[in-house]
């Protein structure tokens, strides 16, 4: 690929998993692509719009489906994306803090958060996974209706977007 951003697919027609690459990409094996591209198409971006740096991660509610591979089937912990912001709910309090984000690559700057009690033990330690988890990402992955989070290798949080 030489020059602009890319759409690359596992599947014909845009279908399964999809990943949007920069020009300079040589490897795609760091994408989990390989040599798997059955369909590519550039992704037009407006320079000076706000999702220059962060495609397609506005305007949803992130709703958390899985943690470090542990299915979650509740609402109570979401993050949105507005500008240079993310916020959302940790599971018994909200969060917000600066995000970064350059075509595949997401960072947060640190998070603050409210200190309410949380009387469920159990949504406390994922509260506390959660956040931990979202101030280690280093990129993310938009497949479908699907956001992934990485740090390293494998994705860490996966949302459901609504």
């Amino acid at each position: 690929i030489e020059g602009g951003d890319w759409e690359l697919c596992e599947g014909s027609n845009f279908a399964g998993r999809c990943v949007t690459l920069e020009r300079s990409a040589p490897d795609l094996n760091a994408y989990g692509l390989g040599n798997r591209v059955r369909s590519a198409r550039p992704v037009r971006r407006d320079p000076g719009g706000p999702d220059a740096g962060a495609f397609g991660l506005f305007g949803k509610r992130w709703i958390l489906s899985e943690m470090e591979g542990r299915r979650f089937n509740t609402e109570a912990l979401y993050i949105e994306f507005d500008r240079d912001r993310a916020s959302g709910s940790s599971g018994c309090n909200r969060f917000t803090g600066a995000f970064q984000a350059d075509r595949a690559r997401l960072t947060f700057a640190p998070i603050a958060g409210t200190r309410r009690a949380c009387t469920d033990p159990d949504m406390q330690r994922a509260e506390n996974a959660f956040l931990g988890l979202l101030q280690s990402t280093t990129r993310y992955e938009l497949r479908g209706n699907t956001l992934y989070l990485f740090s390293g290798q494998g994705p860490i949080l996966s949302f459901e977007g609504r």
